[in-house]
C-alpha cells in the first residue's frame, strides 16, 4: 500500500491504481504515456517511488498531482520475478542479462549491470559490498566511491563454492571443489588464501555460532575459530539428529 486508501496493482492489462474514499472503491489505469505491458514485480525505492517489473522492461511509477503514473523506462530488457534490498543503497533486480542494481542519486535513477544468474537464496555483506549466494553459483558485488561492479566469486581459485560463513572481524571462510579457503577483500581485489581443514566433499550449512562458524558437511559437523588471521576446523563429535535442513544463528536478545 502506498498511503491509506491507496495501492498499486500490477496485472496482465498493465499497472492500476485502486482507491477507496467514502465507502467507494475505484480502479483504474494510471496515466502516462509509456507501455508497460503486463506488470508482475512492485517494489518501493524510498524518496523516488515504485519500481515496476513488466513485460516492456523495468519502469518507475510516481506522483504526479494526486495521481501515480509512470514516469520512465529505467531498462528495456526482461525482468524476472525477483528484487531485493541492497544493503540499503538500492535494490537488485534479475533480469534476462544478469543482477541489475538500482539506485536513487540525489533524486536522479541510475542503474549498473552487474552480470551473474540465478535466483537470490542469500546475501552476505562485508565492508564494501555484498557476497550473493544464487541457485548457480556465488557472485560477488564491490562498492568503491560511486563505483559498483560484480564478478563470479571462487572460480579458478575455488572451484564451485558449496559454502561460504563469516567470522564477526569480516573474514570469510569458504569451501569449494580446491578445498577450504579464507577470502579478503582489500580494496577492488579479493584475497584467497588456502586453508587446512578435514577433506570434505561438501558444505550443505554454514553459520555463525559464537565467535566462530558452524559447518554442516555430508561428512559431519565441523567448527571453526579464527583468531589473529589463522583459522582452524575440527570435527564435531558425530551425533545422529539426521539430514539438517537449515541453521540459523541466534542473536543474544533472542527470547
Amino acid at each position: 500500500a502506498l498511503k491509506d486508501g491507496r495501492a498499486l496493482i500490477g496485472t496482465e492489462s498493465g499497472l492500476f491504481e485502486a482507491r477507496q474514499a467514502d465507502d467507494t472503491l475505484t480502479l483504474a489505469k494510471t496515466a502516462g504515456d509509456l507501455q508497460t505491458g503486463s506488470a508482475h514485480l512492485l517494489h518501493e525505492l524510498p524518496g523516488i517511488g515504485i519500481l515496476v517489473g513488466a513485460e516492456k522492461g523495468l519502469f518507475l511509477a510516481r506522483e504526479q498531482d494526486g495521481k501515480f503514473a509512470v514516469a520512465s523506462s529505467i531498462f528495456p530488457g526482461q525482468v524476472r520475478d525477483e528484487i531485493h534490498d541492497f544493503l540499503g543503497r538500492g535494490v537488485l533486480v534479475l533480469t534476462g542479462g544478469g543482477w541489475l542494481l538500482v539506485r536513487n542519486s540525489k533524486g536522479n535513477i541510475t542503474h549498473e549491470q552487474l552480470g551473474g544468474s540465478g535466483y537470490l537464496r542469500g546475501m552476505r555483506n562485508f565492508p564494501g559490498g555484498a557476497l550473493l549466494e544464487t541457485e548457480s553459483h556465488w557472485f560477488m558485488v564491490r562498492e568503491e566511491g560511486n563505483k559498483v561492479w560484480g564478478e563470479s566469486f571462487g572460480g579458478i581459485r575455488a572451484g564451485v563454492v558449496d559454502g561460504v560463513g563469516q567470522f564477526p572481524g569480516g573474514l570469510l571462510l569458504g569451501h569449494g571443489e580446491s578445498g577450504w579457503f579464507t577470502v579478503r577483500v582489500e580494496r577492488r581485489t579479493a584475497v584467497f588464501t588456502p586453508v587446512a581443514g578435514p577433506e570434505t566433499r561438501r558444505v550443505t550449512h554454514m553459520a555463525r555460532l559464537g565467535n566462530g562458524l558452524l559447518a554442516n558437511t555430508w561428512e559431519g559437523w565441523l567448527l571453526a575459530r579464527e583468531s589473529g588471521g589463522k583459522v582452524t576446523i575440527t570435527p564435531l563429535p558425530k551425533k545422529s539428529v539426521g539430514e539438517a535442513y537449515a541453521v540459523k544463528a541466534l542473536s543474544e536478545r533472542v527470547v
